[in-house]
């Protein structure tokens, strides 16, 4: 079960290394409240782990490390490639200008975090139980978090020291005279050669295939040696580098080179050193074979010069290269290949002669000798990049594992992030460039990004980002296009996932390189994220306080056709949506409603999609011509009340609100047309008891029925008093109605009038309405349908017109010479002479939706996926298009924000040198769209086009100085289905008619 409270922390990091410290610093510096979690006991990362012997960074500086001159311009390194005493110096110098430690928890392993959807934050749990919450959930658990430890036999029968490298204890070991083996000879297992060979009894390599190692070229440094007046250049070139290097891959193709000219490059970088050689090639050694054997072969000739016994020649060497030249890391060598020349060095080639058992005293291998140790060293590499992210247990909202969805192959977008884990990103992680970017570099460029996006989703109200599903797969399938484009795929190794058993094979890393992914991502932050689902700040809140909607338009102003405003809610503002979504026949999308946990009766409103074709069979009767022809008197008896009413007003002079007039009409007319009887509200100029509960029903179920989408059956504990408040709205109309429809049918002498009631009666048979319970529930839906929308629409069109001269002064010229006296007004002759006044009404309905929200339906359980525009949309998902937002959008209309009558006008349809010409007028449907749109649609129309005819053939009016700009702060305008509005005060003056 969720929760409502806020989150302990704007954000909560995993790992304290060079990604983790730089993410720290720079939310913290943009006012985020952050807490980093580490099981290290200090700062460092790997660094605090990687305390093996001859453990030595493969970058030099200044490039490894952060760029920032606070730090920088103090500290001076005492080698190019420093060790892991240098490297956790340097943490401790970072700390003494950043404070970082003040918010990171040490030892302390995060064990699991679990999405929750109804607060849109991240619940994290640590290995000693205690349970954090935030917001934001960021790994920064590097891609050498998990050691892959081999499923050796009776490894754990060992009785010396036995360690993978990246678990050596932190005291060290005493190798002095030790039998040592040595399991793997990547980065850490050269290394550890090197390092300890000297001064070891005897030592053993076991070598499944050869590192190509190369030379390091350590040097000393001065202070004189490191120009911190280069530093500044030095930094904004790495961002600009394929690697987040200095130097970057020759452009020229090594095919298109003579011999004399490939060996003098080839020599150039390699005396260089470090990585130059692997990432500052020809450019198509990566990817074309005849190239790669160039490369391998100029290596190989380097590695024979230093190494003396044939034996260890081929085993290091090979004439046939066992795999492609740079698809395994490049590993940094001092002195690594004169080891092999001692006589207390073995090299054992596991493919031909594998270990078969570990025993307390030593290694058996196939042959079934015994290689007896004191030591014996893991350097058996890491389950790269996916595997310390995947150690956790993180659990998506929908309850979905990240290990599950990963595990037939990942998917992520831009590296950062992936779809169903909202609030989650990590940082050198997979699908990023990551294991093909210097680490620091790689940190700042994604931590930068993170931070900037944070604040975006902070300084615009927003809460909850999630990649699309689309966008995430096409990352994917560009990240494996890349990689399918060189020679990487061929290999086995930990870029493919194909070093640990069982892991998919899959290219792990953007090989895209750094600039274009800082392109590629720069984009998606500069576009507004239109790559991904977000969701408004506060949906709760706004559901509490009738902003929801608002938030929703706005959030479509700013993100397009799209949105998804909650875990399991995506709104439109297309006219193709209201077409795939409402559909017609067996296309419609079954209706979404909370509203049966209080009205267990079948009606039309709520009913599925069998029972609303009954059901509306019968109602139909009390909506046909015939019956709205027999029910214009009544209409006009109440018209007549309402302008005699504001005649009253007219001559006191003072101004009045026009919502609560248009109120007590409608009401009036609707309860009449439902009941047979009038409520009295103009008669006694008040409000029917039964009115004010209706309109406190409708905000208050609106609120409820919301948050009980988010908190389930909770709802109505959690919120007892809402709750109790709905049920007794509810109630309180529900008795009303049931009693006046009793009255009515028992009335005989009435039982001819020309009411909804005498059309309920006419359509009543086994096939529709079949029950006297089913007439009182649709009575009761009727006549709280069709009341405060109408009196909604008229008030903001009373508004509109008299804020806009021009369509005022048209409106009431058109009105005038329609008709000669009001008596003429009528509903065949409104809507046949009064075509600019149907503009005005479609014009409020655009700007003014008395219904704001989305009519909600549910996504089908089908065999074909349901796609919405381009987007898939999971089976459950609620989707609707929202009016408000479809009125503004500016896909939709040109000058969506003034109000603008000539863009309904048939002539301006028609007309391509009209500003409105193309504007896209399906995308309103104010009485929603297909078999289930509001059957009361022509009523509606009719008795707003009479209303506001009248009123302006009767009256001059203007708006009080308090109510010009009645719409605006638009925070004054509360929606909960319906509007809560702000008073609107109009001065009327009675015609002066000629004589």
């Amino acid at each position: 079960m969720g929760s409502l409270s806020s989150p302990e922390y704007d954000v909560i990091i995993v790992g304290g290394g060079f990604a983790g410290c730089y993410t720290l610093d720079q939310l913290r510096k943009a006012g985020f409240k952050t807490l980093v979690i580490d099981d290290a006991a200090d700062l460092g990362g790997v660094w605090y782990w990687n305390c093996y012997a001859g453990a030595r960074v493969d970058t030099p500086v200044p490039l490894y490390e952060f760029s920032e001159e606070e730090i920088w311009r103090p500290w001076t390194w005492s080698e190019k490639y420093p060790g892991r005493e240098e490297i956790r110096n340097y943490f401790q110098h970072v700390e003494s200008k950043l404070h970082l430690k003040k918010d990171v928890m040490f030892n302390t392993r995060v064990v699991s975090a679990d999405f929750d959807k109804i607060g849109s934050h991240w619940t994290i749990t640590t290995g000693d139980k205690s349970i954090l919450t935030a917001r934001y959930f960021i790994l920064c658990t590097g891609f050498a978090a998990k050691p892959n430890i081999p499923d050796f036999k009776g490894l754990d029968s060992f009785t010396g020291v036995s360690c993978h490298t990246s678990k050596w204890p932190q005291e060290g070991i005493d190798f002095k005279g030790k039998r040592v083996g040595v399991v793997g000879n990547g980065s850490s297992g050269l290394q550890v050669i090197q390092e300890i060979a000297p001064e070891v009894e005897h030592l053993t390599v076991f070598q499944r295939s050869p590192t190509y190692a190369l030379p390091m070229r350590q040097v000393p440094l001065s202070i004189e040696d490191q120009k911190k007046e280069t530093y500044k250049e030095l930094y904004g070139l790495r961002k600009n580098t394929f690697a987040g290097l200095d130097f970057e891959f020759n452009p020229q193709a090594c095919a298109e080179t003579t011999a004399k000219e490939r060996q003098a490059f080839f020599e150039e970088i390699w005396a260089k050193g470090g990585l130059s050689f692997w990432l500052g090639t020809y450019q198509d050694v990566i990817r074309n074979r005849e190239a790669n054997q160039h490369a391998y072969e100029f290596w190989r000739s380097k590695v024979l010069e230093r190494v003396h016994k044939p034996a260890m020649q081929e085993l290091l060497a090979p004439e046939k290269p066992p795999y492609y030249f740079g698809t395994k890391r490049a590993t940094l060598e001092q002195r690594y290949y004169e080891v092999y020349n001692r006589d207390n060095v073995a090299l054992i080639d596991t493919k031909a002669n594998a270990i078969a058992e570990v025993v307390p005293d030593g290694v058996f291998t196939a042959d079934g000798e015994l290689h007896k140790f004191d030591v014996l060293i893991l350097a058996t590499g890491f389950d790269s990049v996916t595997g310390g992210i995947l150690a956790i247990d993180i659990k998506g909202e929908n309850g979905q594992s990240l290990k599950e969805k990963w595990a037939k192959g990942t998917t992520t977008h831009l590296g950062m992030m992936t779809a169903g884990f909202p609030n989650a990103l990590f940082v050198y992680g997979p699908q990023g460039p990551t294991s093909f970017c210097n680490g620091p570099t790689c940190a700042e460029l994604q931590g930068g990004w993170i931070r900037d996006t944070l604040v975006h989703l902070r300084k615009n109200g927003k809460r909850y980002i999630n990649p699309r599903p689309d966008v995430e797969q096409e990352w994917r399938e560009l990240v494996n296009r890349i990689g399918d484009e060189t020679l990487l795929p061929q290999t086995k190794s930990e870029y493919m996932g194909t070093n640990i058993p069982g892991k998919p094979k899959e290219m792990l890393n953007f090989l895209g390189g750094v600039v274009e992914y800082t392109r590629r991502i720069n984009d998606s932050l500069n576009t507004g994220f239109q790559d991904f689902t977000v969701q408004c700040d506060g949906g709760f809140m706004g559901i509490l306080f009738g902003t929801i909607d608002q938030d929703i338009r706005e959030f479509h102003r700013k993100y397009g056709n799209v949105v998804r405003y909650s875990p399991d809610a995506v709104t439109f503002t297309t006219s193709q949506a209201w077409k795939t979504i409402y559909g017609h026949g067996h296309g419609q999308f079954p209706k979404y409603s909370a509203s049966k946990q209080l009205d267990p009766d079948s009606n039309i409103l709520d009913a599925d999609d069998v029972n609303h074709a009954r059901i509306r069979r019968g109602v139909a009767h009390a909506f046909s011509p015939r019956s709205l022809a027999d029910q214009e008197p009544i209409i006009h008896d109440y018209v007549d009340k309402l302008v005699r009413r504001l005649s009253d007003v007219a001559e006191s002079r003072m101004p009045t609100e026009m919502w609560r007039w248009f109120h007590i009409a409608s009401f009036d007319i609707i309860g009449d047309l439902t009941f047979g009887e009038s409520l009295g509200g103009l008669d006694n100029n008040e409000f029917h008891h039964v009115v004010s509960s209706v309109l406190m029903f409708i905000e208050r179920a609106r609120k409820l029925f919301e948050l009980n989408t988010l908190l389930g059956p909770l709802s109505w504990i959690v919120l007892p008093i809402l709750a109790r408040d709905v049920q007794k709205g509810f109630m309180d109309q529900f008795d009303y109605t049931r009693k006046a429809v009793n009255k009515r049918l028992g009335n005989d002498s009435e039982i001819i009038r020309k009411d909804f009631m005498q059309g309920l009666l006419r359509g009543r048979d086994e096939k529709s309405i079949n029950s006297i319970e089913e007439i009182v529930t649709n009575s009761n839906t009727l006549f709280v349908a069709g009341s405060d929308t109408t009196a909604t629409l008229m008030t903001a069109c009373t508004f509109y017109l008299l804020s806009t001269p021009h369509a005022h002064r048209r409106a009431v010229e058109e009105v005038r010479a329609a008709f000669k006296s009001p008596g003429e007004i009528n509903f065949t002759d409104a809507t046949a002479r009064l075509p600019y006044l149907l503009a005005v009404l479609n014009e409020t309905f655009r700007l003014y939706p008395p219904v704001p929200t989305s009519l909600e339906r549910i996504v089908p359980d089908t065999k074909e996926p349901v796609y919405i525009e381009g987007m898939f949309l999971p089976p459950g998902t609620r989707v609707g298009v929202h009016h408000s937002a479809a009125g503004l959008s500016t896909s939709n209309f040109a000058e969506p924000e003034s109000f603008a009558p000539e863009r309904w006008l048939p002539s301006v349809a028609q007309d391509p040198k009209s500003p409105f010409y193309a504007d896209k007028r399906d995308a309103i449907q104010p009485f929603s769209y297909g078999p289930r749109n509001c059957i009361g649609k022509h009523l509606a129309y009719n008795e707003m086009r009479v209303i506001i005819s009248r009123l302006l053939w009767e009256f001059d009016m203007k708006l009080d100085s308090s109510s010009t700009n009645w719409t605006q702060p638009y925070s004054k305008h509360k929606a909960w289905s319906i509007w809560k509005k702000p008073p609107l005060l109009v001065h009327i003056k009675s015609r002066p008619l000629a004589i």
